[in-house]
């Protein structure tokens, strides 16, 4: 998962400085590991795509910065609490809104 976001800045100068409070979020496939085997790869790695696909272009709606991916999940940080949520309620949602 890349985009010209993550690419752009550093967690630092995203943040704009060194000591800041920020939540962090992760997405997460709820039993990957058995969906992927029960997929098989061809349909799994599309779905997988799919998730990241979504987590960046909701991210783009908030000030948020993506701090990487790990497996099936996505970390990213937020500089308050409320986006956070409204981009976890949005993403589970599906519909970006």
């Amino acid at each position: 998962m890349s985009s010209a976001d993550e690419v752009r800045t550093t967690l630092e100068e995203w943040a704009g400085h060194r000591h800041l409070s920020l939540t962090v979020v992760f997405t997460d496939i709820v039993k990957s590991t058995q969906i992927g085997s029960a997929l098989g790869d061809t349909k799994w790695i599309d779905d997988l795509s799919k998730h990241f696909a979504q987590a960046r272009s909701l991210a783009a709606s908030y000030d948020c910065h993506i701090v990487k991916v790990i497996g099936d999940s996505v970390m990213m940080v937020f500089r308050t609490p409320t986006d956070a949520v409204n981009f976890a309620l949005a993403f589970c949602d599906g519909n970006g809104n």
